[in-house]
């Protein structure tokens, strides 16, 4: 198996506070492209509406984006996280994975960090609660005139 570029050691917490070592890499050019043009939109798409398609392609190229992280093991040995079995069994819970998939991306793309201060500062938020607004006042509007109509 392929060395992981620039690698990085990083600790996550599970929901107990129980710290996991891994390694994460860099993304090769090509993977990475791949990556950064699947995550947002496959992400989007499941906020926009759930259809188990897209949970299916978010999970895919969640899975491919693990491939670039070695859990580090008890007795310093390391594993790939290269199949959905492995990611269950070396990564505790839900949490540990987001904050894996999180520390990943920040150390793969400079934009996420831009990208995540929008969201903790309320910039997606505030998009998403104008887009709720426009839609139902669009909706009342339509659907008031229809009212009117004999």
């Amino acid at each position: 198996m392929a060395e992981l570029l620039n690698p990085k050691a990083v600790t996550v917490d599970d929901r107990n506070g129980v710290k996991h070592s891994f390694v994460i890499g860099q993304f090769p050019a090509i993977a990475g492209r791949e990556i950064a043009a699947k995550y947002p939109t496959s992400i989007a798409a499941l906020a926009k509406q759930w259809e188990e398609n897209q949970y299916g392609e978010n999970e895919k190229i969640m899975l491919k984006a693990m491939s670039f992280v070695d859990r580090v093991l008890v007795d310093g040995t390391t594993i790939r996280l290269t199949t959905s079995a492995l990611v269950d069994n070396h990564v505790p819970d839900a949490e540990a994975l987001l904050r894996l998939e999180r520390a990943l991306l920040e150390h793969n793309f400079s934009f996420f960090e831009k990208f995540n201060r929008s969201i903790s500062s309320g910039g997606i938020m505030q998009n998403m609660i104008k887009l709720i607004t426009s839609t139902l006042t669009s909706s009342l509007q339509r659907s008031s005139q229809q009212d009117k109509q004999p």
